[in-house]
């Protein structure tokens, strides 16, 4: 008799496999997709995050003070309007001040530009990265004088700029002025830091306390206009040094501080160009350039405690770096440098002081202490 077939199965059913050796395929796909998926998933969520904070967003000046006849004009509007306090100035808006008048407009809350009187100035760029501390600003200026004060910021990408029909001026951080005559003549000058000025295709590196001026026809001038002077700063601590009483107060202004480290740093052995310290709020910012074992751009943003009865800094964020990042213990003994050069001449300063207070506020170190009763005589 014959053998009888078995019926095939249909197409349509699933057909199951009960050889040994393919389950534990399929496993490990499985597995290896979860894997993907555990490692994937994070890493592309981190790049989203890195992209999404690096995306320049549109940022806005504020009017912060206002003197005279000040005035606005939006920039798809033809007609000037009152400037009024607190109002936002957006990119390509412009500001005009009329005789006697001055406003001040403040950038990302931290950087100022006065706008002197008979001055038209247009807000050509005002951008600011979604996270992070970066913002890059550009002015356009047809006429009169802007003073501005442009705290330097943790990204290396981050510029102040201000052009005039005749020159083009960028810093990092730094108190400037530029001035524009009818006839054309461009000034500017350095008070703090440091400022690139591009004439035509010439740029020209101005230090603290230079002034250069751009003629009409072109020509270009140079002069010093000021010296550094470390005695500003020496002379508030030895008027509060010789006041009667045990009790020591004395107030560091900001620009005087910079003026100190402008003086003080060409006298000390340090690997260290155009430091800078900027009081903003209750927190100081500390910038430098490192110029070994290898060149970076240093800064920190710290407050002042008083520990055991001495000034010391507590670093609250850092950043280091030029086209890259700068490691952590790289940026941490590159700070130490830093500070321990500030830090020395406040120790050699208040050698004889025990501080029991310290604030910073409206741009001013204030620190109280006692005299010790080891301290010299006034």
């Amino acid at each position: 008799m014959p053998q009888q077939k078995s019926p095939e199965p249909s197409s349509s059913e699933p057909i199951p496999s009960s050889d040994p050796e393919t389950r534990p395929k399929r496993r490990r796909r499985v597995c290896l997709w979860a894997l993907l998926a555990l490692l994937v998933v994070p890493l592309v969520a981190c790049l989203g995050y890195w992209a999404f904070t690096r995306l320049a967003v549109d940022a806005a000046a504020q009017v912060d003070e206002l003197s005279g006849l000040v005035h606005v004009q939006r920039k798809h509007e033809l007609a000037w309007g009152p400037a009024e306090l607190n109002q936002f100035v957006w990119g390509r808006d412009w500001i005009r001040t009329g005789d006697g008048s001055s406003a001040r407009l403040r950038f990302f809350d931290v950087s100022t530009a006065d706008v002197g009187p008979g001055t038209e100035i247009m807000v050509e760029e005002l951008a600011k990265r979604r996270a992070g501390d970066s913002g890059q600003v550009t002015l356009r200026m047809w006429s009169g004088e802007v003073a501005v004060r442009a705290v330097r910021l943790m990204d290396p990408s981050s510029f102040f700029r201000v052009d005039t029909p005749t020159a083009s001026t960028v810093v990092r951080g730094a108190r400037f002025t530029v001035e524009m005559e009818p006839d054309g003549e461009t000034r500017v000058e350095v008070q703090q830091g440091s400022a690139e000025v591009q004439v035509d295709e010439e740029t020209h590196s101005l230090a603290v306390g230079e002034r250069l001026t751009v003629g009409p026809d072109g020509e270009v001038t140079r002069q010093s206009v000021m010296e550094p002077n470390a005695e500003l700063i020496q002379a508030r601590i030895e008027e509060a040094w010789d006041a009667p009483g045990v009790v020591f107060q004395v107030e560091l202004p900001e620009g005087e501080l910079n003026q100190f480290l402008a003086a003080m740093g060409g006298q000390t052995a340090l690997p260290v160009q155009d430091p800078q310290v900027w009081l903003t709020g209750d927190e100081a910012r500390i910038y430098a350039t490192l110029t070994e074992p290898t060149e970076f751009d240093l800064g920190a943003g710290f407050d002042i405690r008083v520990v055991n009865g001495r000034l010391e800094p507590q670093i609250r964020v850092r950043a280091g770096g030029l086209l890259v990042p700068v490691p952590g213990p790289v940026l941490d003994l590159a700070l130490q440098t830093v500070l321990g050069q500030l830090q020395g001449y406040l120790d050699e300063a208040f050698e004889y002081v025990e501080f029991t207070d310290v604030q910073i506020r409206d741009g001013r170190i204030l620190a109280v202490g006692t005299k010790q009763p080891n301290a010299p005589a006034p």
